[in-house]
């Protein structure tokens, strides 16, 4: 029973969530429930892009596996549940990352990407952790200048987290992403009116209009359409 087949049928597994596959193929096949397949994919990235909550708990609890691997691409499992907008997925991973930054156990790179994370889930202890301890920049922007962490909050509808970022940590709430668009701006269009209202309080303002075909509504580049089973791995 060759490496490539076990990684093979335990990705399988994984993705259609087959505990007990997943059981037989660890304890009985001596398949390392870590292992990565195609394009370094573990069978819990597979878990969590495809939505099953109970399977990654599984892989977890029973397996141990290491929520902190990176496929060929740098994304771990949390990234792609978040990515493919896989909620109780990313938020059962992001409480596991929380704690191991709090414990000093996060191999990884403690960035920008993290601190988006804490945003995304209102997760506000988390943004303290990441700003006072580890230095992270609240008004840090990605390589693409896609976004900051408030449009992160703005973007899911986090105003307790908002309010948090202005008045903790002091965030620049006229700073403009990639389309030229401030915080304002992105909540107006998205018609989430309660975060608006809040912004403005602070004294927020819109940018300079963006001619349509300057940019795509991509909304942050996500998606949770994974019908297209080439693109899934990505």
């Amino acid at each position: 029973f060759g490496a490539r087949i076990g990684v093979d049928c335990l990705t399988g597994a994984a993705e259609w969530g087959q505990h007990a596959m997943i059981d037989h193929l660890v304890e009985e096949y001596g398949v390392d429930p870590n292992w990565a397949g195609q394009y370094g994919c573990t069978a819990l990235h597979y878990a969590a892009w495809n939505g099953r909550v109970r399977t990654v708990k599984h892989l977890v609890e029973k397996h141990n596996v290491d929520i902190q691997k990176r496929n060929e691409f740098g994304k771990t499992a949390l990234d792609r549940a978040e990515e493919y907008d896989r909620t109780e997925c990313a938020a059962y991973l992001f409480e596991l990352t929380y704690t191991q930054l709090l414990a000093g156990e996060y191999r990884g790179d403690v960035d920008v990407e993290l601190l988006y994370s804490a945003a995304r889930h209102g997760h506000d202890a988390t943004i303290d952790l990441l700003v006072e301890r580890y230095g992270v920049d609240p008004n840090g922007m990605d390589d693409y200048g896609r976004w900051t962490a408030l449009h992160r909050a703005a973007r899911f509808g986090r105003v307790r987290t908002i309010k948090h970022l202005v008045e903790k940590h002091n965030v620049d709430i006229h700073q403009r992403i990639w389309n030229g668009e401030t915080v304002l701006d992105q909540t107006e269009r998205l018609g989430m009116t309660e975060c608006a209202a809040v912004l403005r309080g602070y004294g927020a303002t819109n940018g300079e209009p963006v001619e349509e075909e300057d940019w795509t509504e991509s909304d942050d580049w996500e998606t949770d359409d994974n019908s297209d089973a080439d693109h899934d791995v990505m």
